[in-house]
């Protein structure tokens, strides 16, 4: 098991209303990489469906629910209510 100063975390919180979770994940994973987005694989194939269904017709505050993923060298977490942690290794 790693040690916490050899993760990277970053915290941020998703807009619902303001678009693809999917894009938005991919636009704060390229801020932090210093990248562009074009650089990096399609969420699509990998999610982005089933957070688009988190958002457009979420379960009740009381499932507390959460998708966890790995996505272009990160660990992700999204919760119901937008909560977004990107975790990665450290180099």
């Amino acid at each position: 098991m790693q040690d916490d100063q050899e993760l990277s975390i970053v915290r941020r919180q998703l807009a619902p209303d303001d678009g693809s979770p999917g894009i938005q994940i991919a636009e704060v994973i390229a801020e932090i990489d210093d990248r562009e987005m074009t650089e990096m694989s399609t969420m699509y194939d990998c999610i982005d469906g089933v957070l688009e269904d988190l958002f457009s017709d979420p379960p009740s505050a009381e499932a507390q629910l959460m998708i966890e993923f790995s996505y272009e060298e990160y660990r992700i977490t999204v919760w119901q209510d937008g909560a977004l942690e990107l975790v990665r290794p450290g180099s």
